[in-house]
């Protein structure tokens, strides 16, 4: 197997803008989630993590801090 995998935060206008299009292939298109259900308003205070294969966006999950906790949501592969 030659393909290249890497994980990384998406710091770049790029980089979330293609961890929202996964996201809205997989839940909004793939699972009929309501837009205004997964674009709910908190991606701007969370940490957003792009997956790639071959260069490829293939997934992407969001981190959400909380006073006393992160929560890990909004997973797609």
């Amino acid at each position: 197997m030659n393909d290249a995998i890497s994980i990384a935060r998406a710091t770049s206008a790029e980089d979330l803008a293609a961890c929202m299009e996964v996201r809205r292939k997989v839940f909004i298109e793939g699972q009929n989630v309501p837009e205004d259900r997964e674009i709910d308003g908190l991606d701007p205070e969370s940490s957003h993590y792009l997956l790639q294969v071959d260069g490829r966006a293939t997934g992407a999950a969001r981190v959400r801090f909380t006073k006393d906790k992160a929560k890990i949501e909004r997973v797609a592969i």
